[in-house]
């Protein structure tokens, strides 16, 4: 599949997004997720973008396929394949780009706060803003202590 097929599919069908994952710390993870209802479709889509795919059915009982690029190396070569040809999610996708190009030079090592704040800048253009859960948007405002 070209580039720009693949770019215009996010634009229309997918997400890009980072979510925070708790359990005994927060994890970011970032993320492009497609949807769509053909499993054919879905499957190829899966194997052009290195990403795999989940059914979900929804509240109305159709089936909806997810592809999604989970993996932070991939997402981030795939995002930088189709940014010239991104125009809805262009934004999210530097954005993102930026968050995974820190995290290769802070790997292991605890969240800076500007990877935070690409975090926090994601979520309020997606509208979420403090609505996200309270205890992951104050994790986000905590500003780590600087020597």
């Amino acid at each position: 599949m070209h580039k720009a097929y693949i770019a215009g599919v996010i634009d229309c069908d997918g997400a890009i997004m980072m979510t925070v994952n708790w359990k005994k710390y927060p994890r970011i993870v970032p993320e492009v997720v497609i949807s769509t209802s053909d499993e054919e479709y879905a499957r190829k889509l899966a194997e052009a973008v290195e990403g795999y795919v989940s059914k979900r059915r929804q509240p109305n009982g159709h089936l909806i396929y997810r592809v999604q690029v989970s993996n932070q190396r991939r997402v981030m070569k795939l995002l930088q394949s189709v940014m010239p040809y991104l125009i809805l999610k262009r934004r999210e996708a530097e954005i993102v780009c930026e968050f995974c190009r820190s995290r290769q030079q802070h790997r292991r090592m605890p969240y800076t706060f500007h990877e935070k704040q690409l975090v926090k800048r994601l979520f309020e253009l997606h509208h979420k803003g403090p609505r996200v859960n309270e205890r992951t948007w104050k994790w986000l405002e905590q500003a780590p202590k600087i020597r």
